[in-house]
């Protein structure tokens, strides 16, 4: 028993929605090698043939974020908007830190951790930000955006990955300059 579950765990992606009945049949299939890629028309590409997980590319810029929401499934429901992010814009944006409930100095902390190594604000979404973790946000100068509309939040998370794609275009751009100058030599 403990054994199947994690084997369910490790190949049913945890975004999939289906009945458990459904999960079961797919993870027993996965555990006799019967299942075939596509077989259930859902064919997201997450396995390779062999039925290894892929690795992430490694030039996929990245994306942090810290997200505070009121409930549970207001949190998955942003953890799919930022999965379809991922893939719109070939971004990784990973939920560096999160929870249920108001932001606390405990967000603040983990987004000043995470700030050497980049931006990476602390998005509240429907809740509250407790007044001392605004007055250690103001202190240590980490942006704490709130958002009480998903497509407001899922809109500044989608102009972070243009700005940095952007910036991406234009590194390339100077790369290839250096490799092949203009006519003018520039």
């Amino acid at each position: 028993d403990v054994l199947q579950q994690l084997v369910e765990a490790q190949h049913v992606p945890k975004n999939r929605r289906g009945n458990p009945r459904q999960k079961r049949e797919r993870s027993e299939g996965a555990m006799s090698g019967d299942e075939e890629e596509g077989e259930d028309g859902d064919d997201d590409g997450s396995e390779e043939e062999e039925g290894k997980y892929k690795l992430p590319e490694k030039d996929r810029p990245v994306i942090p974020v810290i997200l505070r929401a009121p409930t549970v499934a207001l949190f998955d429901l942003l953890m799919d908007g930022l999965e379809e992010i991922q893939a719109q814009y070939n971004v990784r944006v990973p939920i560096v830190h999160g929870g249920i409930g108001a932001v606390i100095q405990k967000d603040i902390t983990h987004a000043t951790v995470e700030r050497d190594y980049g931006f990476c604000p602390v998005y509240a979404f429907q809740v509250k930000v407790d007044i001392h973790a605004k007055k250690e946000a103001e202190r240590e100068k980490i942006q704490v955006r709130q958002f009480d509309v998903f497509t407001d939040l899922m809109a500044d998370i989608k102009d972070r990955c243009e700005a940095v794609q952007k910036l991406r275009d234009h590194q390339a751009y100077v790369k290839s300059l250096r490799k092949f100058p203009t006519k003018s030599g520039v």
